[in-house]
């Protein structure tokens, strides 16, 4: 059985760990409600009809991409769970998926 961590502890090492490790403390169904609201909130502020199930791979494509960008320029705590830091990262990184993504289609039907 491991020893109890006090809250001063999980709080020093949140966002540390190797791949693995956070990966069984964000499941499945963890993954695909953040997506859902970073999704969501990444089409009220760009605009967009991606659909739900665009909508959602958005948000998790997006909340990969933020956690990338907080993790190793901004060196902030990455994506590791359904809370208001994941949130708010994964939804800039929505954002800018989003603006990326536009900006491909739109020189693509141009052509």
């Amino acid at each position: 059985m491991r020893p109890q961590m006090t809250a001063d502890k999980r709080r020093e090492r949140h966002g540390k760990g190797d791949v693995k490790e956070r990966m069984d403390k964000m499941g499945v169904i963890s993954w695909v409600v953040l997506g859902a609201i970073a999704g969501f909130l990444a089409n009220m502020v760009v605009g967009g009809r991606e659909g739900l199930i665009g909508t959602i791979l958005l948000g998790i494509f997006g909340a990969v991409v933020g956690g990338y960008i907080a993790a190793s320029i901004f060196h902030k705590g990455d994506v590791t769970g359904v809370n208001i830091e994941s949130i708010v990262i994964a939804a800039l990184g929505a954002i800018l998926v989003l603006f990326v993504w536009r900006a491909l289609t739109r020189s693509r039907a141009s052509v």
